[in-house]
């Protein structure tokens, strides 16, 4: 696919949001430009535009960096997922980073930064993770939301069945808190439940509908078979 391939008016009409990957541009130019344009045109047309910048070094072969491209994306973003060392290199950026995050306070001086900078955002976030073991993690979600930090609670998952996947599912459940209005605490705690639980069963995408999570973070029916 190229640039004019497709009717983005056509494609966006009747929907509210979307939602890219930092894969998808890394994978060619063509792709690259076309990332572009969609987010230009979803941003033109009032959707609500998320970013998740998964690095992925390997893809970046085709003569240009993740700083060439991503910053022209960046405009039309208001909901970004990302660690700040990965922000830093995604959008040649220079905010304070960590190695590892173990404090969400942790994080809002660089994001405070990265919002002054870019104005669209709304909402930036991450996943702190504590690794015990491969099959033994505690996950907090993290994020930045009308200027002000907000946590979830703390998940321990013991064993880990399948972690690919987590971090899309975890993006996934905030995007759903955003939309459907809960509270930056609600929204947050909805998402890191949405990865903990996906990271329990096997493949790469979750089995659980949203009044499931919404039951788990009630501890309703803990440990009972839901027939």
């Amino acid at each position: 696919m190229k640039s004019g391939d497709i009717n983005w008016e056509e494609v966006f009409d009747g929907c509210d949001w979307l939602h890219l990957s930092g894969i998808t541009p890394a994978i060619g130019r063509d792709a690259a430009v076309l990332s572009i344009e969609s987010v230009k045109k979803a941003c033109e047309m009032g959707l609500k535009v998320s970013l998740d910048l998964n690095y992925r070094k390997s893809l970046w072969n085709y003569g240009v960096a993740p700083s060439d491209i991503i910053p022209q994306m960046m405009p039309s973003v208001n909901v970004l997922i990302g660690d700040p060392a990965t922000i830093n290199t995604m959008l040649g950026l220079d905010l304070p980073a960590l190695a590892q995050y173990s404090q969400p306070e942790d994080l809002e001086a660089p994001y405070s930064e990265l919002v002054d900078r870019y104005k669209d955002i709304e909402c930036v976030g991450m996943i702190l993770r504590d690794v015990m073991s491969a099959q033994h993690n505690k996950v907090q979600g993290v994020i930045y939301h009308k200027r002000k930090i907000a946590s979830s609670r703390i998940m321990e998952i013991n064993p880990i069945v399948q972690r690919i996947g987590g971090g899309d599912v975890f993006t996934a459940g905030l995007i759903y808190g955003l939309q459907t209005k809960m509270s930056s605490s609600e929204a947050i705690d909805f998402a890191i439940a949405s990865s903990a639980l996906k990271m329990t069963v096997e493949g790469d995408y979750s089995l659980f509908r949203a009044d499931d999570i919404l039951d788990f973070l009630k501890n309703k029916a803990l440990g009972a078979i839901s027939r």
